[in-house]
């Protein structure tokens, strides 16, 4: 008895499925693509609006008040971009944007005379965890680390307290735009150094 419903040959549902997968494939690696360049553009573009003071024309009192106007959620990562911009002057144009962001921060931190050659293709094609030990290894001179990942969950009131010690530290050290990291790398050693003394006089009288 027949359903009356019709199914599509096993050879048309195949080529349905690698049409979709040709399609999708192709739209990744343009996303891919995009996300690479993106952060030039908008180093590039904040950096024209910063100097020509073009802020200014929208009523802001200041760059930073624009910025955050324009980009509350990734101002920090607009602030990354312009620093390793200005930073990697050297590096074309075009070499730039087949550079994702995080290459391009491990890029600023190695020496000038190794941004060429293998390392420089490597920062185009490598993720970052890979990218960071091909480095090391062709410039130990960069006295670069790998990075080693702790995970913490902090209550609301602890996440709102160290964001108030991480500002906090910024100013002082007049470093408004220092990563986590070197923040925190910072800190530990400001404590460290100021309870030296009295742990050494606890360790020897114990």
């Amino acid at each position: 008895m027949s359903t009356g419903i019709a199914v599509a040959p096993v050879s048309e549902i195949g080529q349905a499925r690698a049409l979709m997968f040709a399609e999708l494939d192709k739209r990744a690696r343009e996303i891919e693509e995009q996300q690479k360049s993106t952060w030039v553009e908008l180093a590039d573009l904040c950096c024209t609006m910063r100097d020509s003071e073009l802020w200014r024309e929208g009523g802001y009192s200041s760059f930073g008040a624009w910025l955050q106007s324009a980009c509350p959620t990734s101002r920090s990562y607009a602030y990354m971009a312009i620093g390793i911009r200005e930073e990697l002057r050297e590096i074309t144009d075009s070499e730039l944007k087949q550079i994702p962001l995080g290459n391009a921060e491990i890029l600023k931190h190695t020496p000038k005379q190794h941004r060429v050659g293998k390392v420089l293709e490597a920062a185009k094609a490598q993720p970052p965890r890979e990218f960071i030990g091909t480095v090391i290894h062709e410039a130990p001179d960069s006295h670069l680390e790998k990075k080693v990942c702790h995970r913490f969950r902090p209550t609301s009131s602890q996440s709102k307290k160290w964001q108030e010690v991480f500002d906090m530290w910024r100013v002082v050290n007049e470093d408004p735009h220092a990563p986590v990291e070197d923040v925190l790398e910072g800190i530990l050693t400001d404590w460290m150094e100021g309870h030296q003394t009295q742990y050494e006089w606890k360790v020897e009288h114990q």
